[in-house]
């Protein structure tokens, strides 16, 4: 998955893996000639282009070069962090295709499978999928997904999905569930080819920002939007406060470690919102970043802040710990 040569040796021994590509590319174009017909060339590269770069993928030179027909980007383990814009933009140049990886495998663990008591593979994927196409890609990757399908998953529900992914027609007005992932799962070899994970992050009194990435359901008049936020550690007494696109979202509802909160009508934008956390536990010392008059009382205080008594106010200060976020888009039925 990315690692051809001895870590720190990637950029001295890049042209080795472009020499190889090359070869490759010569003995398809000879085959072809004989044959009468060309010969696609697709190679899988990492998250990222810099990402790729850095463990010894020349990419950019590949398709200045003609080498390749394809790109197969990312290792699906976190799609909503590859940055599709920048492969587009450098398909376009040299007149390649792109094709986003999506790896199933990647909605059976954490968060997807604790968010509902049915699997998410259709939503998930779908949600995937209208993103990529959206944002200009040429088709879809399904890495893994010959693993389906699968007790959790029906033959019908394999199918279905399967021929809708690659026409972005056919997924309105489907319901979808996209998310922001932690680190890549699986470990190993999986780190190294993918971006750096927004997730899991501490959240205290300081607003917190991660960008939100959703496909062309946030324009459909008809689609209602929840968002979903998986915690560790968060308290009884525990307040989480969520904006999105600087629009303060209501109270949310609490379902033990998940905070489910409704997104109001007109909020949510197709492709990229910035979504804000916070909650009431302090940074630093269980009086950090309180001010109160000179001479308060710190119980006092501490009772008119959190409204309630010190004893409970300090038994929030335990670190509270966002997993993952997901964002589910439904479509109700109409009588």
């Amino acid at each position: 998955m990315g690692i051809s040569f001895p870590l720190g040796e990637e950029q001295q021994n890049a042209h080795l893996l472009t020499d190889l590509i090359r070869q490759i590319r010569e003995r398809l174009n000879a085959i072809g000639e004989r044959r009468g017909r060309p010969y696609t060339l697709a190679i899988h590269v990492m998250d990222s282009l810099e990402t790729s770069s850095e463990l010894g993928m020349e990419v950019e030179r590949w398709c200045r070069e003609d080498l390749v027909d394809v790109l197969l980007v990312g290792l699906g383990y976190m799609p909503s962090q590859v940055p599709v814009d920048q492969w587009v933009g450098l398909a376009k140049k040299y007149q390649v295709q792109v094709y986003p990886t999506v790896n199933p495998n990647t909605f059976r663990a954490g968060a997807w499978e604790e968010w509902s008591s049915k699997p998410v593979f259709q939503e998930a994927m779908r949600a995937a999928a209208a993103y990529f196409l959206q944002q200009g890609a040429d088709g879809l990757y399904l890495f893994n997904f010959a693993n389906e399908p699968s007790q959790e998953v029906t033959e019908e529900e394999f199918t279905s999905t399967l021929n809708e992914l690659g026409d972005l027609e056919k997924l309105v007005g489907k319901d979808k569930l996209y998310g922001i992932e932690p680190t890549a799962h699986g470990g190993g070899p999986f780190y190294h080819g993918s971006q750096p994970a927004l997730l899991p992050i501490v959240l205290d009194r300081v607003e917190r920002k991660l960008p939100l990435k959703m496909g062309p359901d946030a324009e459909d008049p008809r689609a209602q939007f929840k968002i979903s936020v998986w915690t560790a550690e968060a308290s009884q007494d525990t307040v989480l406060w969520t904006s999105l696109n600087h629009v303060l979202l209501p109270t949310p509802t609490r379902e033990g470690p998940w905070y489910h909160m409704e997104v109001p009508a007109g909020v949510m934008r197709k492709g990229y919102n910035e979504l804000s956390l916070w909650c009431n536990v302090p940074s630093g010392g269980p009086y950090a970043g309180l001010v109160g008059p000179p001479g308060a009382d710190p119980s006092e205080f501490l009772k008119q802040a959190f409204g309630r008594g010190q004893k409970s106010a300090l038994s929030t200060h335990s670190p509270v710990i966002v997993h993952q976020i997901l964002v589910a888009a439904t479509y109700p039925e109409t009588p």
